[in-house]
Parts: structure tokens; C-alpha cells; sequence
């Protein structure tokens, strides 16, 4: 006898060797009337030998997935981005939404859609574009005029961000993938603790929605400029 095993009364024998056969004469699988039962597979399995119940042929298992549905490796590469990153996209709510993987298909992996991945690049890449074109027209606010300089005005900037995030239900990294900047130098910027660059500027500029009601200047500061020819 496996020392292990879970040794029940007879009584509570009994009444599992009832629920089990009634389940599995419903048409339950061993795995369907374990869960239903609170009971192993192997448990169920015994409970209906002692019931003199003939167990039906296993229901064959397949590995290979439906057509048109990926494994996650598949789903990463059609995107282009490696099995880790792919994993960090999904855990950071970014990327093709997950199929249910269907019964019988044996495997730990996650599964998708090819169509809905395939959407997915598309909203990507219309993102992308969209974001490179915005990038594109506000280069000339990188020019200030002789007299006046201009720098960001990251309060006005980080509100409206953050009034987007809130609205798309994202989290902080989500943005930052998105937006293409880095978590950390994101999350001091949110606290204060660093002056980023231009370019990450430009780059949260470019996620906020496309074609701005507001202009781009409202998002800057003018400052007299200092004149050193004197």
C-alpha cells in the first residue's frame, strides 16, 4: 500500500464510490469526476474498479494545435520578439489578447489566434507610424526662435499622461513600453528626481492621442534666452 494515500473511513468511502459512478455514468471523464468529487484520478480510478464499472477507452490527447491558433514561441515569433519579451509584453498587458486552449490539447503553453495576432501587429504598426509622423511635425518646436528658449514643462506633460494611462487602463510600465521610454528613468521623472531628455519629451508627447486637440506648445515653458555676446 502507497503510505502516501489518503485513507478514507468506509462510510466516506462508500459515498465517494457513489458520487463517482453516478458522475462517470453521466458521462464525466476520470479527470471531470476527480474535480467533482474532490478526489485524484487515481482515486476515481479505484472507487469505480470496486464498483465493478467498465472504465472507458482514454479520450486520445493531441499536441498539435487547431489551424489558425499559435503557441506563445509561434505568437513571439510572428511578432518578431524573443520568447522572454514576449512574456513581459503579456505580463505587462501589452500584446495579442489570449485564446482559451482547446479541450483535449496537451501542453502547458499558452495559445493564440493567428488573426488576432496578426490585428495586433497592424495596430502596432499603425501606432508606430502614427507616432513617427506626430515626431515629425513637432521637430520644429526643437528650433526656438533667437529670442526665446523653450524647455518641457514636465508637470503639464506627466498630468496629461497620466490622464491618458488612467483612461486606457494601463499600468506605468505599460506606458513606458509603449511610449518607448525606460520604466525606471519614467518612474523618476514621475518623482522628480531627474531631468529626462528631449527625446523621452518627444517620445511621451508622441503617445498622448493622435492628432492633439492641443498644441504641442502647451507642453513647453518659454524662458528668455541668455545672451552671451556681450
Amino acid at each position: 500500500m502507497n503510505p502516501n494515500a489518503i485513507r478514507f473511513t468506509p462510510e466516506r468511502r462508500e459515498e465517494l464510490r457513489i458520487a463517482a459512478v453516478n458522475s462517470y455514468s453521466e458521462g464525466a471523464t476520470i479527470a471531470e469526476t476527480a474535480e467533482k468529487i474532490g478526489c485524484s484520478d487515481a482515486s476515481v480510478r479505484n472507487l469505480l474498479r470496486e464498483a465493478g464499472v467498465a472504465l472507458r477507452p482514454p479520450v486520445p490527447r493531441s499536441s498539435a494545435l487547431p489551424e489558425g491558433m499559435l503557441t506563445t514561441a509561434e505568437a513571439a515569433a510572428l511578432i518578431g520578439v524573443g520568447h522572454a519579451t514576449f512574456n513581459t509584453m503579456q505580463h505587462q498587458g501589452v500584446g495579442p489578447a489570449r485564446a482559451e486552449r482547446p479541450a483535449g490539447v496537451r501542453g502547458n503553453y499558452r495559445c493564440y489566434w493567428r488573426s488576432d495576432v496578426e490585428e495586433w501587429i497592424r495596430e502596432r504598426s499603425e501606432q508606430r507610424l502614427q507616432r513617427a509622423r506626430r515626431i515629425e511635425r513637432n521637430k520644429e518646436i526643437r528650433q526656438a526662435p533667437p529670442a526665446v528658449e523653450h524647455s518641457p514643462n514636465w508637470d503639464a506633460l506627466l498630468a496629461a499622461v497620466e490622464e491618458r494611462r488612467i483612461a486606457d487602463g494601463l499600468s506605468w510600465n505599460s506606458v513606458a513600453c509603449l511610449s518607448g521610454t525606460h520604466p525606471s528613468q519614467l518612474s523618476r521623472l514621475r518623482n522628480g528626481r531627474v531631468k529626462a531628455s528631449w527625446n523621452t519629451f518627444f517620445q511621451l508627447l508622441a503617445w498622448l492621442d493622435g492628432g492633439m486637440p492641443e498644441p504641442v506648445r502647451k507642453y513647453l515653458i518659454e524662458t528668455p534666452a541668455i545672451d552671451i555676446s556681450s
